[in-house]
């Protein structure tokens, strides 16, 4: 018997209907069977991917139908330098490895810098084919540096000069660069000792000797001595006079009145006086010198004193000569 052949064969889409087809003899060319009629949309996919190395697709799982469905390039993710990419549709590696595409990486052979020797940053290998994919580089030798700012010394403590500390190794250097080592002791500054000025500082109460730095020594009070008079006062015009602290040689200075500046004194009332004659006048005793200092001022007392006598002998005088006259 001679084989069957299909023909007149159409697939659907999914605007028109799709045929299976009729069968024929192959030798005689009899029709044997017709086909079927495919609806459209009518295609039963098969529920996994046919693949390739380079396509997936689905078959119709429609009884002759036999149509792929579906059918695409390879798609998604990527390949690695050991790995090909999988389809990220159908789920089968696809195309070639990529060599140069690392996903997994490590340092090696790294080793760190110390003040004195060099390190080095370890070359980068690949986790998953072991290449080495870059070389690392020299780490140089040095110091870790901190500043140490300048403080100044005071009389109460020390202070220090600007220097730089080694926090990996605590070496002490006097430059940022590290080129001159000092010790601890090379960093101190000593606290000062107090120089006093000879002179004294002074106010109105007290004189004292001062340091630099404004510390106080030998405060006391001042110790004047006597008054001395500058300069005399007048009927019209105060004079002064001053006094020197034996100490710091501070001088105190005060006025003195003027010697005509007491209020003259007021004659007595005649009506508390018992005196009936309104017209008598005081006696020249009764007057208040002319010159006569004011109440309390005790400046000049020998003057006034030496004035108090004269007053007195003028009185004894003129009484003695008003009594002669009445003897005559």
């Amino acid at each position: 018997m001679k084989e069957k052949v299909v023909r007149i064969q159409s697939i659907d889409t999914d605007y028109e209907e799709g045929y299976t087809g009729d069968t024929y003899c192959s030798g005689c060319n009899t029709k044997i069977a017709s086909g079927m009629v495919i609806e459209k949309n009518a295609h039963n996919p098969a529920s996994v991917w046919t693949t390739d190395e380079n396509y997936h697709w689905k078959e119709c799982q429609t009884v002759g139908c036999g149509n792929i469905i579906d059918k695409a390039e390879h798609t998604g993710a990527e390949a690695t330098c050991t790995k090909k990419a999988i389809c990220s549709v159908c789920g089968v590696e696809y195309g070639t490895v990529n060599a140069d595409n690392h996903k997994n990486t490590e340092i090696r052979d790294a080793v760190e810098a110390t003040c004195t020797t060099d390190g080095y940053t370890g070359d980068t290998y690949c986790k998953d084919c072991d290449a080495k994919i870059t070389e690392g580089t020299v780490i140089p030798a040095g110091h870790k540096l901190n500043k140490i700012e300048a403080k100044a010394a005071t009389h109460e403590a020390d202070g220090n000069i600007e220097y730089y500390v080694c926090s990996a190794c605590g070496k002490l250097f006097k430059d940022a660069d590290a080129t001159e080592e000092i010790t601890r002791p090379d960093t101190v500054i000593a606290k000062g000792e107090h120089d006093y000025d000879d002179s004294h500082k002074t106010d109105a109460e007290n004189h004292w000797k001062e340091c630099g730095y404004g510390s106080i020594i030998e405060k006391a009070a001042h110790d004047f001595g006597d008054w001395i008079v500058v300069k005399e006062a007048t009927a019209t015009e105060q004079g002064v006079k001053e006094r020197v602290c034996t100490v710091c040689g501070y001088k105190a200075e005060e006025k003195i009145p003027a010697v005509g500046a007491t209020e003259p004194t007021k004659p007595a009332d005649p009506s508390t006086s018992g005196n009936k004659d309104q017209n008598t006048k005081p006696s020249d005793t009764d007057k208040a010198p002319e010159n006569s200092p004011q109440t309390g001022d005790t400046s000049n007392l020998t003057l006034w004193i030496a004035l108090m006598f004269v007053s007195a002998a003028g009185v004894v005088t003129m009484t003695a000569l008003g009594r002669k006259k009445r003897v005559k």
